[in-house]
């Protein structure tokens, strides 16, 4: 390792270290020189080093010195190397004799003619001085003036030996800077975070959540001021426009006061968050959040309170006019929605269509196909936390959708197809291309739903208010809800069961017409036309029958449409045929309709002769037969 030489104490104009490759480097209080390399000052430079011998090192204007550890051989009561020492200074006679001749030549005297000649070698005293010969001279030679201005420095360069003996040094840092003034500032770089929950309408807890809700934050920089004393403080606002955060989707400016203690952060014209220092000694601030910040959003499917964070650099001056840089790493913590309500005690949004209101539907009155919710109606069941509300979609994936296809609806027996529309506002449910119903959700939480035909409900029982929710098979389009809040974070695990429901009310077929109005299917036979009756000829006959359709004379069959027609099975479907008391030679006459609900068979008594029977096909086709 290069021996290190000293440290610069002082420094006036320009001053280069030039190293043995001949890069150069422009030196400043402070700097360490190491042996190897050249010292260079400008035409009005000079350098003082204090060398780690304790001895003083200065070079003046127009200098160059090489370092070398011979420099730290001596002792720290001997002379530090400076410039060449300066000649004798001259005596007053010399001065005398001088200043003499200087005033001759300044009154035009010829000085090799007028003055005494001086020794020129062996027998110069005397010589050839006549006329017409040779003259005798003064020789004028040095006579030891010096123009020395004080100016703190030598003003000669020293030259020790050669310019680049060593290599390119290398720093040792084991070698302690020496004490003293000559110590510097120092910046520090400190850290903290706090926590958009703790703002208005935040919400506590949250996945990956940082601890606490703090909004306001103190700490220290851990600067220090140095031996010089205490200056002066600056935050910085450089790079901050670069990071491009946003509070509600406006872009944030910064600002720093003219006292250099606090930086201001503005959302158009909403204060989002100041930081100050607040005791210029201690280097103690204090950081306070007025708005939220638009985090990055989770990825697809996830939710996470992640952390946005700022880099506030500042630089400190102390008492001497050095300077130091600093940072403060800040993390501003996200707050992410949730739902409203306790488990078990939610909210919930929908309501209940009817079939009958569809256009071949049995209409009663007062019934809908439609229902809907104006805006902020879904946001009911949500709470956005500190970033507000964001907006409503709906999920088309594959798990979504599953939610609905396991309900397992049909419509007219063919099963539902389901679709999300590519912006997620709208979903379609088709049967076998026929449109049953769909679905519009807007972001700002109002939505339609709208039946277009009827769905297919299990129970086979007559009963006008029968609902797909009376079998637990209500559309509930929970699972395909989505919200998220003003920056974009979603509900961490959803919407529950139950939340978005929409329920449909049966429609059931009745008779035409009005009671005692209502058309009559049916006819007559002859007992004359039987083998053993007296037949009468003419138009007489042991059946009547109708063709397809027959009996669709009797029935609206509302939204679900056409069914088909059978006989009754059920207990007691019979007694009103059993109460009419007929016989047939005298025995009462015994019912029985066939299992699969075609055949009604009269007999004389159980197990007895036939007396009639009538054929009723799902088609409304019907034979009676005597």
């Amino acid at each position: 390792m290069a021996t290190l030489i000293g440290v610069v104490s002082q420094v006036v104009g320009e001053v280069f270290a030039v190293a043995s490759d001949g890069s150069r480097r422009p030196i400043s209080e402070g700097d360490r020189v190491y042996a190897g390399e050249q010292l260079v000052t400008g035409a009005a430079g000079a350098v003082a080093i204090a060398m780690t011998n304790g001895q003083q090192l200065t070079l003046g204007r127009d200098s160059s010195m090489t370092l070398d550890a011979q420099m730290l051989a001596s002792s720290p009561t001997s002379q530090a190397p400076t410039a060449d020492a300066p000649p004798p200074v001259p005596s007053d006679s010399d001065l005398t004799d001088v200043e003499r001749l200087q005033a001759a030549i300044e009154a035009g005297v010829d000085p090799t003619l007028e003055g005494e000649a001086t020794a020129a070698g062996p027998g110069a005293g005397g010589g050839a001085g006549g006329v017409g010969g040779g003259h005798s001279f003064v020789l004028l030679g040095e006579v030891g003036g010096a123009l020395d201005p004080v100016i703190g420095f030598p003003t000669e360069g020293l030259s020790t030996g050669p310019e680049f003996p060593d290599a390119e040094p290398i720093v040792d840092p084991d070698i302690p800077l020496p004490a003293g003034p000559e110590g510097f500032p120092s910046g520090g770089e400190a850290s903290n975070a706090v926590d958009e929950e703790g703002l208005p309408g935040g919400i506590a807890g949250g996945p990956n959540d940082l601890a606490g809700e703090d909004t306001v934050v103190i700490g220290t920089l851990g600067y220090s001021f140095g031996p010089n004393g205490i200056g002066s403080f600056a935050w910085s606002s450089e790079g901050l426009a670069a990071l491009g955060i946003s509070s509600q989707g406006v872009s944030l400016t910064y600002s720093v006061s003219a006292d250099g203690l606090t930086l201001s952060a503005f959302a158009g014209d909403t204060l989002v968050f100041t930081l100050q220092l607040t005791d210029l000694a201690a280097g103690t601030y204090e950081f306070s959040l007025f708005a939220p910040l638009d985090h990055a959003a989770p990825e697809p499917g996830g939710s996470d309170e992640n952390d946005l964070f700022f880099l506030f650099g500042y630089s400190i001056t102390d008492g001497a006019g050095n300077t130091a840089a600093g940072s403060l790493t800040l993390g501003v913590d996200d707050d992410t929605p949730e739902l409203q309500g306790v488990p078990g005690e939610r909210p919930s949004v929908g309501g209940l269509v009817h079939e009958d209101a569809l256009d071949n539907g049995n209409a009663e009155g007062g019934q809908t196909l439609t229902l809907s919710g104006g805006p902020g109606t879904l946001d009911a069941l949500v709470n956005f936390g500190a970033d507000g509300r964001g907006s409503f979609s709906l999920s088309g994936s594959a798990e979504a959708l599953d939610s609905l296809i396991a309900l397992g609806l049909t419509s007219g027996g063919v099963a539902l197809a389901y679709s999300v529309s590519a912006d997620g506002t709208t979903l379609i449910a088709t049967a076998g291309g026929n449109p049953v119903f769909t679905l519009v959700v807007n972001p700002d939480g109002s939505y339609l739903f709208t039946l277009q035909g009827p769905l297919d409900h299990p129970e086979a029982d007559g009963i006008d208010a029968e609902t797909l929710g009376d079998n637990s098979l209500a559309l509930d389009f929970s699972g395909l809800l989505v919200a998220t809040d003003g920056d974009g974070d979603p509900l961490a695990d959803g919407f529950d069961a139950g939340s978005f429901v929409i329920d449909i009310e049966d429609d059931v077929p009745v008779l035409v017409g009005a009671p005692g109005e209502r058309p009559i299917v049916g006819g007559l036979v002859h007992e004359d036309a039987l083998d053993n009756g007296n037949a009468e000829g003419g138009d007489q006959t042991l059946t009547v029958e109708g063709d397809v359709g027959a009996l669709d004379a009797l029935v609206n069959f509302g939204a679900d449409g056409r069914g088909g027609f059978q006989l009754s099975t059920a207990p007691g479907a019979l007694i009103g045929l059993q109460d009419l008391g007929l016989t047939s030679g005298n025995v009462e006459l015994f019912y029985a309709v066939s299992a699969d609900g075609s055949t009604l068979t009269a007999t004389a008594g159980e197990g007895g002769a036939p007396v009639f029977t009538l054929l009723v096909n799902p088609d409304g086709s019907y034979l009676f037969t005597l």
